[in-house]
C-alpha cells in the first residue's frame, strides 16, 4: 500500500507478474470416497441391484458400477492415491492380491447375493467380517467402516517454527510461508466466529449441500430433516453423525477450500458455542484429563513437515477427534500402511486445561457414537511437537508427541505482527476481510469471489465500491490477468471521481495501479503518464507524502528505463549455438523426428512491435511460426510439437517471460533478454530440464 493506514491495496512493488497458483480440483464430491461395485459374473440380479444401490449411495454419495473386471481395474489405477475405494466384489478370489497392491482401495468385501458361495474360498484374502450374502449385513459393516475412514482421514496442519525465538521483527518478509499460513488461518477462523448467525448463512449451507448430493434421494431427505429439525444445541450431534454434512464439512476443512469452508460458517459457528459452553460447563471433569489419543492416516510428506518442526507448533485446522483410549486410537490405523500413506498415533498431553483458548470437551453424551470417550477440540487448536518416531511395536507406525499450549498467544514478534493485521480488519465487513485475507494467503481466486460476493451485497452509491474494485484489480493483476486490472482500476477511478469526499491519497494510488498495469503491457508511455499524474496529485495534496512521492519517482525511473530496455528485442536475429536443446524438447514432449530437425536448424528470429501488439517469426528452411500477442493477455500459441496451446507473455524489466499457462502439458518457461554481449539470449525451463539459445543481431 502507499500508506498503511488504508485499506485500498497496491501491485506490488518489484513484481510485474505472478504465476498463478491452480488448485487442484477433485472429481469427487463426497469426502474422496468411492465405492466399487464389480460383479464380472453377473450374480447380481437387476432387481438386487435396483434394491442396494441406494442403500449404498445412502452410504456414499459417489458409486460405480462394472462387469468388466479390466475396465475396472483401469479405472481404480486411473483415479489419484488420495482418493478412498470400498470395493465389493462378487467373486475374483484369484485376483484379490492384485487389488490389495492398489493404493486407492482400502477396504474389499465378498457379496454374493444368491448365496452359492459360503465364503471359504476367500479365507486370508479379505477380514472373515467382510465377507456377506445378505444386503443388510453388507451396508452396516460398510457403514461402521466409512465412518471409521472419515474420522481418521488426515487433518489440515499448519506449522510456526520459531525455536530459537528469532522472530522479533514486525514484518511479513521475516516470515516462511508456512508461518504466515499459520497466523492467517487463525485470523480466518476468528471472522468466521465473530458474526452472528443470520438466514443467509444457513441458506448458504443448504444450497452448497444440496449441490453435492443434487441426485442423491438419501441425502436430499436427509437435507430436508436438517433444515427442519436442527437447532444449535444439536450441533455436536450432526456433526458427529455420519452423513453428508460431516464429510463435506471435513474435505473442505483438508483441503483448506476457504470459500467452502465459509459456506459452512452456519454450523461451524454453532459447533465453536456448544463446544466453548461445554467447556466451561466440564472444568471439573477436563482437569483430570492428562491426556488423550488420536489415529491418524497421513501422507509422508505431511509426516515429514511434523518431523522437521520439532521443538515448533502446529496447528491443527479443523475440529480435531481424539479419545481417552490409546487402543480405540490405535485399532482401525495399526497396518493400514499403502501407498504414501502412513499410519500415525498422536498422543496429546494436556497439563493445564487453561493452556488453551480453544475450546474443547467430553461429547460422549452429545454424540451419535457414544462408547469411545471422544474428546472433541474446535477448530485451530496449537499443540507443541514434542517428538516424532517411529513405533519400537511397529516401525510402520509413528508415534507423535503433542502439547497442548498457548505458547502462541505470548507476547512474541508472531503476536504483534497478528494483532496488527487483526486491526486491519477489525471493523470492516466479513466479506472484505475475508477476501483481505485470501489476497495475504495468494488465494487469489478465492480472493476474488469473496470480493465479489461482497460487490453484489452492497448497494450501488456505496463508498466502499472503490475499494473493492481497486483490490479485485490488484488480484487479476497478480495472476497476469492484465486486461481486467486494468477494467478493474479504471472503474475505480471512475467511482472516485465521482465521490463527494475525495481522497487524494486513494486516487494516487488508483493512478499508480493503472501505471503498474501499463509497465507490465509495455505501454511505457501510458504508464508514465498515469505515475506523473500520481506524482502530481501527491505533490499538491496536505499530507506528508514525503515516502510515496520518493516511491513514485523512483517507480517513474523504472518505467524510463525499462521502455530502453524491452525495445532492444525489435529486429531481426540469427541463431548463434544451443545447449541442451534435444534434452528440453524430450522433456515437452516434441517426438524425435522433429528434435533432430529442430537441434540441426539455425533458425532467424523476427521481432517487432506496432501499437503495444508484438510479433515474433520464427524462420527455419523447414518451416515458418508466427505469433501475435498483446503483453498480459492469454493467446493461442504452437508448441515445437505442434500442439496448441494458451500462452502468456510478459514483460519485467527489460525480460521476455513466456509461460505457458495451459494445463494439458507441463509447465514451461521460456525467457528472451539482451546480455552483456548483445546477443539475444533465451532461456528454456520445462520441470528440472533447462536449455539455452544464443541469437546474434542480423547485418
Amino acid at each position: 500500500m502507499v500508506n498503511n493506514s488504508t485499506n485500498q491495496s497496491r501491485v506490488p512493488e518489484n513484481e510485474l507478474s505472478s504465476t498463478m497458483e491452480v488448485e487442484n480440483k477433485q472429481e469427487f464430491n463426497d469426502d474422496d470416497l468411492i465405492i466399487i461395485w464389480l460383479d464380472d459374473c453377473r450374480r447380481t440380479t437387476t432387481n438386487d441391484l435396483m434394491e442396494t444401490c441406494p442403500d449404498l449411495r445412502g452410504i456414499i454419495n459417489i458409486l460405480q458400477l462394472f462387469d468388466d473386471v479390466n475396465k475396472c481395474i483401469d479405472y481404480i489405477t486411473s483415479i489419484q492415491s488420495n482418493i478412498h475405494v470400498f470395493l465389493i466384489l462378487s467373486s475374483h478370489q484369484s485376483i484379490i492380491s492384485l487389488f490389495h497392491q492398489l493404493p486407492q482401495i482400502k477396504f474389499i468385501y465378498i457379496f454374493n447375493i444368491n448365496k452359492t458361495d459360503d465364503g471359504n474360498n476367500y479365507v486370508g484374502l479379505v477380514k472373515d467380517q467382510n465377507i456377506f450374502n445378505g444386503k443388510q449385513s453388507l451396508i452396516e459393516e460398510l457403514t461402521k467402516d466409512v465412518g471409521q475412514l472419515s474420522k481418521h482421514l488426515s487433518t489440515p496442519m499448519t506449522f510456526f517454527n520459531n525455536v530459537d525465538g528469532s522472530i522479533k521483527e514486525k514484518s511479513l518478509k521475516d516470515l516462511s510461508k508456512e508461518s504466515q499460513d499459520f497466523m492467517y488461518t487463525d485470523l480466518f477462523r476468528e471472522v468466521l466466529l465473530r458474526h452472528s448467525q443470520s438466514n443467509k448463512a444457513k441458506d448458504d449451507l443448504l444450497d452448497e449441500c444440496r449441490q453435492s448430493c443434487y441426485d442423491n434421494e438419501s441425502y436430499l431427505k436427509l437435507l430436508d430433516q436438517f433444515k427442519k429439525e436442527y437447532n444449535a444445541n444439536e450441533a455436536i450431534r450432526w456433526y458427529t453423525r455420519d452423513s453428508f454434512l460431516y464429510r463435506l464439512l471435513n474435505k473442505a476443512l483438508r483441503y483448506q477450500d476457504f470459500y467452502a469452508i465459509y459456506k459452512f460458517r452456519y454450523i461451524i459457528k454453532d459447533l465453536h458455542e456448544q463446544l466453548k459452553h461445554l467447556y466451561f460447563d466440564q472444568s471439573s471433569e477436563l482437569k483430570n484429563i492428562k491426556t488423550v489419543y488420536r489415529g491418524q492416516l497421513m501422507h509422508k510428506s505431511e509426516l515429514e513437515n511434523l518431523h522437521r518442526s520439532q521443538g515448533g507448533l502446529v496447528s491443527m485446522n479443523s475440529f480435531l477427534s481424539t479419545t481417552q483410549y490409546k487402543t480405540t486410537a490405535s485399532t482401525f490405523i495399526l497396518g493400514a500402511t499403502k501407498g504414501e500413506t502412513v499410519p500415525v498415533l498422536f498422543e496429546i498431553n494436556i497439563n493445564d486445561i487453561s493452556s488453551t483458548s480453544t475450546p474443547y470437551a467430553n461429547i460422549e453424551k452429545y454424540s451419535q457414537i457414544r462408547d469411545e470417550q471422544e474428546i472433541l477440540f474446535s477448530m485451530n487448536c496449537v499443540f507443541q511437537i514434542d517428538s516424532v518416531e517411529e513405533c519400537p511395536e511397529n516401525n510402520q507406525t509413528y508415534f507423535v508427541k503433542l502439547t497442548l499450549t498457548n505458547q502462541y498467544e505470548e507476547e512474541n514478534g508472531l503476536k504483534q505482527l497478528t494483532n496488527y493485521i487483526r486491526m486491519e480488519i477489525e471493523h470492516a465487513n466479513e466479506l472484505y476481510a475475508l477476501g483481505y485475507l485470501m489476497m495475504e494467503m495468494a488465494h487469489y481466486d478465492e480472493a476474488k469471489r469473496f470480493y465479489e460476493l461482497l460487490q453484489k451485497d452492497l448497494p450501488s452509491h456505496h463508498p466502499q465500491l472503490a475499494t473493492i474494485s481497486n483490490n479485485l484489480g490488484t488480484v487479476h493483476y497478480s495472476q497476469g490477468r492484465y486486461a481486467e486490472a486494468l477494467t478493474c482500476f479504471k472503474e475505480t477511478l471512475n467511482i472516485q471521481s465521482k465521490s463527494w469526499c475525495k481522497d487524494n491519497l486513494y486516487i494516487a494510488t488508483t493512478h499508480y495501479n493503472i501505471a503498474a498495469v501499463y509497465h507490465s503491457q509495455s505501454n511505457y508511455d501510458k504508464a508514465l503518464e498515469y505515475l506523473e499524474t500520481a506524482h502530481k496529485i501527491l505533490l499538491e495534496s496536505s499530507s506528508d507524502n514525503d515516502r510515496n512521492i520518493a516511491m513514485i519517482y523512483n517507480e517513474i525511473a523504472k518505467a524510463m528505463a525499462s521502455s530502453n530496455t524491452i525495445e532492444s528485442l525489435i529486429g531481426t536475429w540469427d541463431h548463434v549455438r544451443s545447449e541442451n536443446l534435444d534434452d528440453f524438447l524430450k522433456e515437452v514432449g516434441v517426438p524425435m523426428l522433429i528434435r533432430m530437425m529442430a537441434t540441426r536448424s539455425n533458425p532467424r528470429v523476427v521481432i517487432s512491435e506496432k501499437d503495444g501488439v508484438w510479433t515474433i517469426r520464427t524462420e527455419t528452411i523447414i518451416k515458418t511460426q508466427i505469433a501475435t500477442f498483446t503483453p498480459g493477455v492469454e493467446f493461442t500459441d504452437t508448441t515445437p510439437g505442434g500442439q496448441q496451446v494458451q500462452t502468456l507473455i510478459v514483460f519485467e524489466n527489460g525480460t521476455w517471460i513466456q509461460k505457458i499457462t495451459d494445463s494439458k502439458v507441463k509447465e514451461t518457461v521460456v525467457k528472451r533478454f539482451v546480455n552483456d554481449q548483445g546477443l539475444q539470449q533465451v532461456e528454456m525451463t520445462c520441470g528440472s530440464v533447462k536449455a539455452c539459445r544464443w541469437f546474434k543481431r542480423a547485418n
